[in-house]
């Protein structure tokens, strides 16, 4: 039996949508989903979600796993070898 893993994934959603968080959390169950049918496990303490923009600092609502993990927001994030920070 052989694991894999997803180790580097970036997910970006456009900033014109109008209900942001509900597509995002669609994007995270559709992402969950495509992993489990290619037998690949998610390592969800690494998931983490940055707002960039001009409505940045608006507080958002909790975004969840399918096993129930919070992805939290941060301001900072470290995506191969490059930080991308919040504005």
């Amino acid at each position: 039996m052989y694991l894999s893993y997803c180790l580097f994934l970036l997910l970006v959603l456009p900033l014109y949508c109008f209900v942001f968080i509900i597509y995002l959390q669609h994007l995270v169950n559709i992402f969950e989903l495509e992993l489990a049918a290619l037998d690949m496990l998610t390592y969800a303490r690494k998931f983490c979600c940055l707002r960039i923009g001009p409505r940045h600092n608006v507080e958002y609502s909790n975004i969840t796993t399918a096993s129930g993990h919070i992805i939290p927001w941060v301001d900072t994030i470290r995506y191969l070898g490059i930080y991308i920070t919040l504005a």
